[in-house]
């Protein structure tokens, strides 16, 4: 679900204001767990074929696990699960950028950037699909 609110603009039209827009996600084909480190994304293989689902997995094998299930007929769920080397290095790189030692982010801050990384990875698998769907 996404809220927008509009404004008059000079010309008495309506616009989508940026500044003005409140943004609730309804999420109901993906589910994050960052305590597993795991994000599943449910997948209509209507839309999208086995093949381009694959192709799109391929793309994460550096820093993630997966597994594919679900009924090829009715919905295909893509599981990943961060592999512990990639969550240490980008824990690292996070510490750095906020200039902040080892054992000074709290359990909340940890859960918070591995839950992060694995919206990010969702969004990035969601977009490969659309785009590999649209070019083979």
């Amino acid at each position: 679900m996404r809220e927008v609110t509009n404004r008059m603009n000079n010309t008495n039209k309506y616009t989508n204001d940026v500044h003005a827009v409140k943004c609730k996600i309804d999420t109901n084909n993906i589910s994050v767990n960052p305590e597993t480190r795991s994000v599943a994304i449910r997948i209509n293989p209507k839309i999208y074929k086995l093949h381009v689902i694959m192709n799109a997995v391929d793309d994460f094998l550096e820093k993630s696990e997966f597994i594919i299930d679900g009924d090829p007929e009715k919905e295909i769920i893509v599981k990943f699960i961060l592999k512990r080397r990639y969550m240490e290095k980008r824990m690292k790189k996070c510490m750095a950028e906020r200039n902040i030692d080892e054992g000074e982010l709290s359990e909340d801050e940890l859960l918070k950037i591995v839950e992060e990384e694995l919206l990010d990875m969702a969004h990035r698998f969601s977009t490969l699909i659309v785009t590999y769907s649209s070019t083979r």
